[in-house]
């Protein structure tokens, strides 16, 4: 064995070491966090540390080019009731971020073991002080948690001139202390606000709205209540690339939709949509990406309003329960499909049928995912379909890339075997206990 001084970790260069240190960080985000607290029935503490912390910990080598790397430690989650170990490693963490920008997950709780608000109000004060620096900024709260008067008014006259995202969202209700945070924040780029509809955009809930630089925002996820709001904010977005729209006790109308003029987004290229019958409001023709929430009667109208039935190249439906004739309808008038996921609620053979080579529908598809957790698919046909598209006559060019399957049980895997035989085709197979968080992810971006 070579000694640790001439062993290959010790001869990495350090500027390939503190990149891949980098790629190690999970992702800031509600279910991440850089240090794990977990109970025991004792009431005891038990920490395991991550990323960064525990890169230190391989040899001194590793500790001292960690230590030397400011953006490892510029992504902070805190907790308004941390643990007090907790409240020690943030200030270590934020300590050891030098002047590098920050990306900032706050949680504000009233439930945890830590009682001593001086120091948890003096740790927030810092980081507000800190506001110049603030690159990435998520705020989560629990039931009408009310965030600290000086969490907005400390900010000073000009602040935030790095945020580039902010993200409110959480099981409570945002009650802010100044409505006009985010209007004046010239690098603002991406803006969630809310997972769970409980802090809706046009104030639905926390009577609340936060006005947006709108002309800056490319990407905008938030919940609504009522389409007026949302396209009077859509209508000052005009370099939107990214929207994903969630719509409350039942979204709008078909006839609420008929009298409205048609709103054009110039550069929208991806459009995540709770109600199709809003579609009927807009116009994008650069639309890249369409994900669908239901039924599909308004999307072929909205596709072919917005010139792009030729150019779509991304299709994702879910909830899917019209006759299979409706959607065969509509992949026969989106040629130019790369990408196709579906996620539906009725028998598939048509579909399934529809989709075999020579007849196929979408001929320049790649790829191809389909969930099936009520296992109505019959896979030999499925096989035979994926098969077609990937062997004889179809041009190299056009052939299928990549399949995945998201099954209620291991049955469908039993197809996986011919699937995997087929050249230059990667094979994806998973049973439901895993394939439902995994279908859920084809909404994020």
């Amino acid at each position: 064995m070579s000694p640790p001084e001439s062993s290959p970790i010790q001869i990495i260069p350090p500027e390939i070491l503190c990149h891949i240190f980098t790629l190690t960080v999970p992702p800031l985000n509600a279910t991440s966090a850089y240090v794990h607290v977990a109970r025991r029935v004792d009431s005891s503490q038990s920490w395991t540390p991550r990323e960064p912390w525990v890169l230190g910990q391989v040899c001194s080598y590793w500790r001292s080019q960690a230590l030397a790397l400011p953006t490892l430690w510029s992504s902070i989650s805190f907790s308004t009731s941390p643990w007090p170990r907790e409240l020690s490693l943030c200030h270590t963490q934020l300590a050891r971020s030098g002047t590098a920008p920050l990306d900032l997950l706050i949680r504000f709780t009233v439930e945890g073991p830590y009682r001593d608000r001086t120091e948890v109000d003096k740790f927030m004060a810092k980081l507000v002080s800190l506001n110049a620096r603030w690159r990435s900024l998520h705020l989560e709260f629990t039931y009408h948690y009310r965030t600290p008067p000086s969490f907005f008014t400390s900010l000073g006259p000009n602040p935030l001139p790095l945020l580039e995202e902010v993200v409110l969202g959480g099981v409570g209700i945002y009650i802010g202390d100044k409505q006009k945070f985010f209007e004046n924040v010239p690098a603002l780029r991406r803006v969630v606000l809310s997972d769970l509809g409980v802090m809706s955009a046009d104030g639905v809930g926390s009577n609340q709205k936060i006005p947006l630089p709108w002309r800056h925002i490319t990407t905008y996820k938030a919940t609504y209540l009522h389409a007026d709001k949302l396209l009077q904010n859509l209508a000052a977005a005009v370099n939107l690339v990214e929207c994903d729209i969630t719509f409350t006790r039942g979204g709008p109308s078909y006839e609420d939709t008929l009298w409205r003029d048609v709103l054009t987004l110039p550069r929208l290229r991806r459009l995540v949509i709770s109600h199709p019958v809003f579609l009927n409001c807009l116009a994008a023709p650069a639309l890249k990406s369409l994900y669908i929430i239901g039924p599909v009667e308004h999307v072929l109208p909205f596709l072919r309003r917005s010139g792009c039935t030729e150019t779509l190249s991304a299709l994702t439906l879910t909830q899917y329960t019209v006759p299979a004739p409706e959607l065969i309808g509509l992949l026969h008038d989106t040629p130019g499909l790369r990408a196709l996921a579906l996620d539906l609620d009725l028998a598939p053979v048509e579909v399934v049928a529809a989709l075999m080579a020579p007849q196929r529908l979408c001929p320049k598809l790649k790829s191809l995912s389909w969930a099936d957790f009520d296992d109505k698919l019959e896979r030999d046909a499925f096989a035979d379909m994926v098969t077609s598209r990937c062997t004889g006559a179809v041009p190299e060019v056009c052939r299928l890339r990549s399949i995945a399957i998201y099954s209620g049980r291991r049955r469908m895997k039993s197809a996986g075997w011919r699937l995997r035989l087929i050249p230059n085709l990667d094979v994806l197979t998973v049973t439901a206990k895993k394939g439902r968080p995994a279908v859920k992810q084809w909404r994020d971006y």
